[in-house]
């Protein structure tokens, strides 16, 4: 397959997004088939193992093409091969979704979340239709999850600590149960601290080292203004003689006032208070890096 110069930089549109995350060359590095698995992972379970799933990947590589002429970006391999980052692929779907440039985010990541949500409460979500909000039934829950590490560029015999991230105690869940499932082969010593499983080995001879744990866990179905601290919703606001403190105004903090407007107005924090909140907009709805 040959690309023009502007395909091989992943210029494809001049369409500018602020997803918050700086998009470089330097952390695309996953190839098309994963970025395709990674967009598969969002849809219905069902429709994979119903015999569907070349389907279901035929239009999951057309939604990749969507957004790649919509703006998201990618270089190209010495083979040729088209690599992208996984974080800026994510959120440049749901950018895509939320100014309905492209349906996949909609049809598959939040119907499959909708569908994961009747599992629990049948009358939480109906089918097409927005999810109920309020507090749901406490229910017990299991997850396993599985990495695979490629180590063949470490030494052999070299120590090394893998990690699996664990869920965090907190309002939403508790009664938290975690059971490691290591090779004996390995010889490993599996430590646990709050928030992650930790893998001490050495690199064996095999390079491909897979570890997993089941998790379990007890959802409250505590809506979020139950979070301890939040808001009392019989008192959204104080008397105003009660919590509030007197402010004088001067002809000193009148010109303090307009001077710090004059600041915030200037072009550098203009485009700062941009990046703050495409950030926001990121943390709450789109994917990070962490690294």
């Amino acid at each position: 397959m040959k690309f023009s110069v502007s395909e091989r930089q992943g210029r494809t549109s001049s369409m500018e997004m602020r997803l918050g995350s700086r998009m470089d060359d330097r952390y695309r590095t996953a190839a098309e088939t994963r970025i395709v698995d990674i967009l598969l992972g969002g849809r219905l379970g069902r429709e994979l193992h119903a015999g569907r799933r070349h389907e279901a990947t035929t239009s999951t590589a057309a939604t990749l093409d969507n957004l790649i002429s919509l703006g998201l970006g990618y270089r190209v391999s010495e083979k040729g091969e088209r690599l992208f980052d996984p974080v800026e692929v994510i959120n440049t779907m749901k950018w895509a979704g939320l100014n309905r440039l492209d349906s996949f985010w909609v049809d598959h990541f939040v119907a499959t979340g909708r569908a994961l949500l009747r599992d629990w409460d049948k009358t939480a979500a109906h089918e097409g239709g927005h999810s109920r909000s309020g507090r749901r039934t406490p229910a017990r829950f299991k997850v396993m999850l599985r990495r695979r590490f490629d180590l063949q560029q470490l030494k052999r015999g070299s120590k090394i600590r893998l990690r699996l991230p664990t869920p965090l105690s907190g309002w939403a869940i508790g009664e938290i149960g975690v059971s490691s499932i290591v090779s004996n082969d390995l010889s490993a010593d599996v430590t646990r601290s709050d928030g992650r499983l930790d893998v001490q080995l050495e690199v064996p001879t095999d390079p491909i080292v897979e570890i997993a744990a089941e998790f379990s866990f007890t959802a409250t179905g505590a809506p979020t203004d139950a979070r301890r601290g939040g808001l009392d919703p019989k008192r959204p606001s104080l008397p105003s003689s009660q919590g509030r403190s007197h402010s004088r105004f001067t002809p000193h903090s009148g010109a303090c006032r307009r001077t710090k407007r004059a600041r915030e107005n200037s072009a550098e924090n203009r485009h700062r208070a941009l990046a703050l909140r495409d950030r926001r907009i990121e943390l709450r709805n789109g994917a990070l890096r962490s690294g």
